[in-house]
């Protein structure tokens, strides 16, 4: 990918965990690389197709000198959100905030930390719960997702009252799924699904078995992934209607891979018939 490069911009700022850097303020430095298509600016000589550098510097600049952080990962965070909302041919930020003079009485030569950001894409969840008061508890994790600040909640489908796959033996499921943007890599998502798991009493006695909440990464835009801890999309996702049906309403008809048509999927599906829309 083209980068834009602006290294060692000096400013004066406010930020540190310690009242006095709140109060007398230290020098910063700060390196950006943006990542983006820069062809067309080098082809037409035209400024209108780039990112004008001094006017990003003055964005960068505005942040660093006129708010104040406790810390640098935060004035970073803010540098990197702020570029990719306002710059929408930006695909991604890198962004090294360095405190030279750290006011400790220890020797070395400055604190530095270093943050890439991407545009965020879109990611489908499927959510399920059979113990406990299943609707309070996909609510919940809906609400607990959407306070990451990496994560915003597009999109969520109906509920769906869907019967057990697999382990017979327990009660039945509500299902549904949901859309979200988020940057996050693929296994940090992942982590934090099975963070909120945890949190919310999941526990992983017996497969495919009953639990309070059970969170799954359906969707990684259409990318197809296979990772140590994680497949996208599922191996088994084509068979399952507990998962598709929900997914349908809010994904797009060719949205999942190696399924021309999701609608016409779902048609021919067996185990549709335990599925049914929810009504409390």
């Amino acid at each position: 990918m083209d980068k834009m490069i602006l290294s060692q911009m000096e400013f004066y700022g406010y930020h540190g965990v310690i009242p006095e850097e709140n109060r007398l303020g230290q020098r910063f430095y700060v390196d950006i690389e943006v990542g983006l298509p820069l062809s067309r600016a080098g082809y037409t000589d035209d400024l209108e197709e780039t990112i004008n550098y001094a006017e990003l510097y003055e964005r960068v600049k505005d942040i660093v000198e006129k708010r104040t952080f406790k810390l640098i990962e935060s004035v970073a965070e803010h540098v990197a959100m702020d570029l990719l909302k306002h710059y929408s041919i930006l695909q991604e930020v890198m962004v090294r905030i360095t405190k030279p003079h750290p006011p400790f009485d220890i020797h070395f030569q400055g604190a530095s930390v270093e943050i890439r950001r991407r545009r965020p894409i879109e990611v489908f969840i499927g959510m399920g719960s059979n113990i406990g008061n299943r609707v309070e508890l996909l609510h919940e994790a809906i609400r607990l997702l959407s306070l990451h600040p990496r994560i915003e909640i597009a999109r969520q489908s109906s509920l769906y009252e869907t019967d057990p796959v697999g382990y017979k033996e327990q009660e039945r499921f509500l299902n549904m799924a949901v859309a979200i943007h988020t940057d996050l890599p693929p296994e940090e998502l992942l982590f934090e699904l099975q963070r909120i798991e945890m949190q919310l009493g999941r526990k992983r006695d017996i497969r495919w078995g009953p639990r309070t909440i059970d969170l799954d990464i359906l969707l990684y835009s259409r990318a197809e992934l296979k990772l140590p801890l994680l497949t996208v999309p599922h191996p088994r996702l084509s068979q399952r209607a507990f998962v598709l049906i929900p997914l349908a309403e809010i994904a797009d008809d060719d949205s999942v891979p190696g399924i021309a048509s999701l609608s016409q999927h779902i048609e021919h599906m067996a185990g549709k018939d335990g599925v049914y829309k929810w009504i409390s």
